[in-house]
């Protein structure tokens, strides 16, 4: 890697490998709609949801749960099956 493909922050960046997945037109969507949302592209956004998947897991196998609290303090507890 040269000095102009490193990443500004002085993170390495890992290689990409392509993946196929078969969704249904209503998951499509809801990727592309967040991905529109956060002004990214479908890629990045599903990046970001195999990140927020590993520390979901990791988080859940040491016995942490998940907690939604909306704006005015109300939590709900998230339960993934």
């Amino acid at each position: 890697m040269t000095n102009e493909d490193s990443p500004k922050d002085g993170a390495v960046k890992a290689a990409k490998h392509k993946f196929s997945l078969n969704l249904t037109p209503q998951e499509r969507d809801v990727v592309k709609a967040t991905a529109a949302r956060r002004g990214t592209t479908v890629n990045a956004a599903f990046d970001r949801a195999v990140r927020m998947l590993g520390f979901v897991d990791s988080a859940l196998a040491e016995g942490c749960e998940i907690v939604s609290v909306d704006k005015d303090g109300k939590e709900t507890k998230i339960v993934f099956m």
